[in-house]
């Protein structure tokens, strides 16, 4: 069945003083818009004469535009120099782990996607083992050796042997172990993955009356030890599946920036974009599962529809699906 769409689009009108005044967070928005397009118009318009000017004006203060071997090179340099100086002084950090690769049997803790699995869902032996060599030696060969599981490869396998040449080297950050897959907290964050698929087609704005949205806050709120955000002592509908950097629980639970149309000269670019439809699921049964597990890519038939983000299904999808999977506008 095919359904039509239709985007709106509108003329830009420019805020009146009584919106001026108003202090909102909406308006804020509008006018931001509206001063980023003058703004970059300008910026493409001016550029060239103030790069020019800027010349000039450096010209008329040292008697010469900077060149390389100048003085403000050579300080760049030192200055990178000192800097990778301290990066390279700062100490090996520790590398904690979770123990589940040596306290579960069939290293099932583990990362083993790409490899073989058996009707279980664990990953070959051997396999696993392939891997393990070929990320501690780093070698090309010993990585082209690893049994495959489906016609899927490893993605940037040795990313670890990459050197940066900007910021600190990545060997010299720490991260804590994954919590163990026996542990409460990997249990209550498991749970809220699945209680996020079972709410991925209810409107965010209607978390505070649908039952299924009013169930999960409940059990969420039992499990003890979980850094989810609470009111008081529980999750609520409001704060459900919210982070805790500054500012998530200010708010709707999407930015103002993804639903408001953006102004583009005198029309505007409404904020509608290509989702699945909803109910359209996959990986529901074991053996999608196990196809998962073994990443053996197969060709399917993904149905988009046109609408505005309403529900996490339009926040959630990857975009390596929209890009290499054929589409079915409905």
């Amino acid at each position: 069945m095919k359904i039509k769409t239709q985007i709106v689009t509108g003329v830009n009108q420019a805020l009146n003083t009584s919106d001026l005044t108003i202090l909102s967070r909406r308006n804020f928005v509008r006018k931001a818009a509206l001063t980023a397009g003058a703004g970059y118009a300008a910026m493409v318009t001016g550029s060239a004469h103030a790069q020019q000017q800027g010349n000039r004006q450096n010209a008329g203060r040292t008697g010469r535009v900077s060149q390389p071997g100048s003085d403000r090179a050579a300080e760049v340099l030192e200055r990178r120099i000192n800097a990778a100086r301290q990066q390279g002084q700062l100490a090996e950090p520790l590398w904690p782990v979770n123990n589940d690769e040596a306290v579960l049997e069939g290293f099932i803790g583990n990362f083993s996607k790409t490899l073989p699995h058996n009707d279980f869902g664990e990953v070959d032996p051997t396999a696993y083992q392939q891997l393990l060599q070929a990320l501690t030696s780093g070698q090309r060969e010993d990585f082209e050796v690893i049994a495959a599981g489906g016609n899927a490869k490893l993605a940037n396998p040795r990313a670890a042997y990459s050197f940066a040449l900007s910021g600190c080297d990545s060997h010299k950050i720490d991260m804590p172990a994954v919590h163990a897959l026996g542990s409460k907290r990997q249990a209550a964050e498991a749970a809220e993955v699945y209680w996020m698929a079972l709410c991925r087609d209810i409107p965010f704005d209607d978390y505070e009356i649908d039952s299924t949205a009013l169930a999960a806050a409940a059990d969420l709120s039992s499990f003890t030890d979980f850094t989810a955000p609470r009111e008081g002592s529980v999750i609520t509908p409001s704060v459900l599946f919210r982070g805790q950097t500054p500012g998530d629980l200010q708010g709707g639970y999407l930015s103002e920036f993804l639903k408001l149309d953006v102004p583009s000269g005198n029309d505007s670019i409404a904020q509608v974009y290509y989702h699945p439809v909803v109910g359209d699921d996959y990986m529901i049964d074991v053996p999608a599962g196990l196809r998962c597990s073994a990443d053996s890519l197969r060709v399917v038939e993904i149905s988009f529809s046109l609408m505005r983000l309403r529900f996490a299904r339009h926040v959630t999808l990857p975009s390596m699906c929209i890009m290499t999977l054929p589409i079915r506008h409905i």
